[in-house]
């Protein structure tokens, strides 16, 4: 088996507070190899954003983490910020959730596609610019040669997310990280970018981070699902067109929640009762058991255990056996 390109060992990240510190994710254990496409997947508040933003090394100054984030075998807090730099655009690439935020407004779009590939060394810019106007073909725009003259206030939502999946593939990434990039899009467009991302599946010679809280957009693009609830990862399973893998409630939970899945005539949307609680809250047994109703009295007193089932997927509750 190849060595993992990221792995997260019990990594937790850590905010200074005025009101002390709070932990917004806690004690994390993830693999990921090359060609997997993994959906993190959680509510609003569950820790998906901060641990991306670790996995960037783009935390903000009063956060620290604690375990460790290996990516290729280094430690990528053990870098200086030089070599940290060096890895964003040049083995870690992402695609930001908010297309009209994402690019300079006042530079074309080439001159900043051309900016993106400053490491390649062996190109000038007119070669440089030719590889953009590829790339920019190859995301489904016509004309890039207008694209390419244009500034990001000319261009729509949807075609400002297929730059932004240009700009990612021209560097070439080992790890590409989807951070909700759907989330300002309609849904005619949202479906057509998970199209696009599973066909750039191919031009990613590593692996893809996808980043989300929806259920159906997992299911339509990735292998393995890693469910975030609280800061904690509860469970990580394989993906099917049923989800029979997943076996938490949290996850069954938010299966159940999704639009997709709702039988004809449906008049009334399911929630999860109850509400995620605060990050700084004290915790001592399940993180998920005041909203589960499958608790038992040893889940408000006990942390669950880590099963790992036959199929690799990993599920933390009491109710699931060894």
């Amino acid at each position: 088996m190849d060595a993992p390109l990221l792995e997260m060992r019990r990594l937790s990240v850590v905010y200074r507070t005025s009101g002390g510190p709070v932990r917004a994710v806690r004690d994390v254990d993830l693999t990921i190899r090359k060609g997997d496409i993994v959906g993190i997947v959680g509510e609003s508040g569950s820790g998906k954003t901060s641990l991306v933003s670790a996995i960037m090394t783009l935390l903000p100054p009063k956060a620290t983490i604690e375990g460790q984030i290996l990516f290729g075998g280094r430690d990528l807090y053990g870098l200086d910020a030089k070599q940290r730099r060096a890895l964003r655009g040049n083995g870690i690439a992402t695609i930001f959730q908010d297309p009209f935020t994402a690019f300079n407004p006042v530079t074309p779009i080439g001159r900043q596609l051309v900016e993106f590939q400053h490491w390649r060394r062996d190109l000038d810019d007119g070669a440089r610019w030719r590889r953009a106007e590829e790339m920019l073909v190859r995301v489904g725009l016509g004309d890039p040669g207008l694209r390419m003259h244009q500034y990001p206030h000319q261009l729509s939502g949807g075609i400002r997310q297929r730059i932004g999946i240009a700009a990612a593939l021209l560097t070439d990434p080992l790890l590409l990280i989807a951070d909700e990039p759907t989330t300002a899009l309609d849904a005619t467009t949202e479906m057509q970018i998970i199209e696009l991302l599973a066909e750039a599946r191919s031009m990613v010679d590593g692996a893809i981070v996808f980043v989300t809280h929806d259920m159906a957009l997992v299911g339509a693009f990735c292998d393995r699902v890693a469910v975030m609830y609280a800061g904690e990862l509860v469970e990580v399973a394989p993906v099917d067109p049923a989800f029979s893998a997943l076996r938490h409630p949290y996850s069954r939970a938010l299966l159940a929640c999704d639009p997709a899945r709702l039988p004809e005539g449906c008049r009334e949307f399911p929630t999860i009762p109850g509400h995620v609680p605060a990050p700084f809250a004290r915790r001592s047994g399940c993180i998920f058991e005041p909203r589960c109703g499958q608790a038992a009295p040893v889940c408000a007193t006990t942390p669950p255990p880590a099963v790992v089932a036959g199929d690799g997927s990993i599920v933390r509750c009491h109710r699931v056996p060894a």
